[in-house]
């Protein structure tokens, strides 16, 4: 990034409930669009008079204009467009050109243009300091983690009380356990503490083959289960991320065996993760074990945001240029898919899968959550017990 491009002003026009930047510019949850400035070392936002009072009292800003002050100064009025708005505020500063990211809206990019003010697209993180966490953020991280551990616990709990009735069905409050009933405890007790959740996977059987299925219909025992919690604490916006393999009855020798091969490259990543390198060959350790093994699989270790459901920016085989670095967040999750019949099970497929979140400063990585509650966990495949 050139000297002149950090030097601009830096403009943002999104809702923070949405937008990463914005929310970590501001720390504010506004549910739509709003206008930051970054000039001259202050930062200003534009809020609606709905807004206004609510963000004195919680924005981290220096100055916040309201939206209806700027209208006061147009022709139209309240009736002038968000555009127009825009447009009067950042001739007001003075603003030709600033700087936005990659995601600002093209229709007001354009129209901004047609204005004479230039914006200039920045590339990577448009705030470079969100890739190194603080003290403050590590605790506000490990605080949604807690929050999706609560998840990952209440899911467990029901699983533990599930029946094995006829055919291996799993039988929970007199009916069916379904992926839906599991999903809904788990995302019941997801908000009860403090967070949101999205998406909550929980895939038995095949579906756990697939990584981002979400998973459907009953649950059947003695089948890998993939439970992926990826909850939003409400309060400060910041994700959680915890991932867990398990078996309600018992696992099977191939099952135990897929596990362990899950296990030990997960070891070989957490101990090759250190300052300086580069995430292409923690990775491709992985991998060559894998291939020993003759597994198929997908793995992940991207630094973690923190403001964001998933890691950014990628390390890996299309990112070698990209070392851990102190003060990462690093998730250490190996994901292994095969098919069950060459487990010598039968037919179908099975999959497991685990993530942990990881430190990284000049010590060894240390988990930044609590292990595993039972079902496979990180200390290796222990099925839950069978009633």
């Amino acid at each position: 990034m050139s000297q002149a491009t950090t030097s601009l002003p830096k403009l943002i026009i999104a809702a923070s409930g949405q937008d990463a930047d914005m929310l970590y510019a501001t720390g504010f949850f506004v549910p739509d669009p709003f206008i930051f400035l970054q000039q001259g070392g202050r930062t200003t936002i534009v809020l609606s008079d709905l807004e206004i009072d609510r963000g004195r009292k919680e924005a981290r800003v220096d100055r916040i204009v309201p939206y209806s002050g700027i209208s006061r100064g147009l022709k139209k009025g309240r009736d002038a467009s968000f555009l127009e708005h825009t447009v009067a505020f950042l001739r007001e500063r003075k603003v030709r050109c600033a700087a936005v990211p990659g995601s600002f809206p093209l229709g007001l990019a354009a129209g901004l243009a047609k204005a004479g003010i230039r914006l200039v697209p920045q590339p990577g993180l448009f705030w470079p300091r969100r890739e190194f966490k603080t003290a403050a953020e590590l605790r506000l991280m490990r605080q949604a983690l807690a929050v999706t551990e609560i998840g990952m616990a209440r899911g467990l709990d029901v699983l533990r009380a599930a029946e094995i009735g006829r055919k291996n069905a799993l039988r929970w409050g007199g009916g069916p356990l379904t992926s839906e009933i599991l999903r809904a405890e788990i995302d019941s007790a997801i908000l009860r503490a403090g967070g949101l959740p999205a998406h909550t996977i929980v895939a038995g059987g095949e579906q756990a083959c697939d990584p981002h299925e979400g998973g459907h219909g009953p649950l059947r025992a003695h089948e890998l289960i993939i439970l992926d919690l990826f909850p939003r604490t409400t309060r400060t916006g910041y994700f959680g991320d915890l991932t867990r393999t398990v078996i309600r009855g018992r696992a099977s020798d191939a099952q135990r065996w897929l596990w362990d091969t899950c296990l030990a490259g997960q070891k070989k990543a957490l101990r090759a993760i250190r300052p300086g390198e580069p995430g292409k060959q923690v990775q491709g350790r992985h991998p060559r074990l894998l291939h020993r093994a003759r597994l198929p699989h997908r793995t992940a270790r991207r630094p973690l945001d923190g403001l964001l459901p998933r890691p950014r920016p990628r390390a890996g085989p299309g990112d070698s240029r990209s070392p851990a670095r102190r003060r990462h967040h690093l998730p250490a999750r190996p994901g292994r898919h095969r098919r069950a019949r060459d487990l010598r099970a039968r037919p179908g497929r099975c999959a497991a899968r685990g993530r942990g979140d990881h430190y990284r400063d000049r010590q060894p990585a240390a988990l930044a959550v609590s292990e595993g509650v039972g079902g496979v966990s990180l200390q290796g495949c222990r099925p839950l017990p069978a009633h």
